[in-house]
């Protein structure tokens, strides 16, 4: 699939950037969680999402899936699996997953339109470590 390829690609190019840009960090690690959500929404529930403002379209739609049973239970539970392994989602639950993908949304737009000051290469990695990681692996097993 497009999405899950270019997902995963968009991951590895971000880790790839790291030493390079900060800023192209950031946007390929968003763009890598924009593809994943793409992904599992067209696979799981058979919508697509292809126009203008797609990024917020994509936002609302996880908003709107994940609050429905059984997803929210399901999602739960890889979270607290997931839990071992990513600090990062320690306390949170299924209803935190849309809020995280909003978060990345307004930190790719800063860094895409707004940038004021260059960020340092360690938060680009907190934020692949931390938000990107995280959401592909939950949302990639979630379709499952």
């Amino acid at each position: 699939d497009w999405h899950k390829d270019n997902a995963l690609k968009d991951l590895q190019d971000a880790k790839n950037i790291l030493n390079i840009s900060s800023k192209w960090a950031i946007v390929s690690g968003y763009y890598s969680m924009h593809n994943a959500a793409k992904y599992y929404l067209g696979r799981t529930h058979n919508v697509k999402i292809s126009k203008t403002g797609a990024h917020y379209d994509v936002f609302l739609m996880l908003q709107k899936v994940i609050g429905k049973q059984p997803t929210y239970n399901k999602l739960n539970l890889l979270i607290k699996k997931a839990q071992e392994e990513f600090e990062s989602l320690i306390g949170i639950d299924a209803g935190d997953i849309p809020l995280k993908y909003k978060q990345a949304i307004d930190k790719r737009e800063k860094q895409t339109y707004y940038q004021s000051s260059f960020l340092k290469k360690d938060d680009a990695e907190d934020f692949i470590k931390n938000t990107v990681d995280p959401f592909l692996k939950i949302i990639m097993e979630l379709e499952e």
